[in-house]
């Protein structure tokens, strides 16, 4: 699914020269990636990823696309963009929470657990 988000992003904005992002998935938050696309190691995916953790988000992906105008932000201005924008993104974004309340209890006898072994 986040490659589809990515197709599409990058078939709405074909001229961008980055497309950089960052996601976290799941409900014990171990699912990540963050990405740089061309940018100097560490300095757009990583400042994404870290303002989603520090909204504490999970299921959220941001991808902040840029268009090199000629003017170098250099390593530091880089890492201040990427992070301001994320935080405004996530600012300007209605954040929907969801409880999980549905157990599910599984019993069975020992031998239809025993036709699931794999010898």
């Amino acid at each position: 699914m986040i490659k589809e988000k990515l197709e599409y992003i990058k078939h709405q904005l074909p001229k961008a020269t980055h497309y950089c992002y960052a996601y976290r998935l799941g409900n014990t938050k171990d699912v990540y990636r963050a990405n740089d696309d061309g940018e100097p190691n560490g300095t757009a995916g990583l400042p994404i990823l870290h303002q989603i953790d520090s909204f504490g988000l999970t299921n959220t992906l941001i991808v902040v696309t840029r268009y090199y105008g000629g003017t170098k932000l250099g390593v530091s201005g880089l890492i201040l963009a990427y992070k301001a924008c994320a935080i405004e993104t996530i600012q300007q974004t209605e954040i929907v929470e969801y409880t999980i309340y549905e157990t599910i209890r599984i019993e069975l006898t020992h031998q239809v657990a025993n036709s699931f072994l794999i010898y």
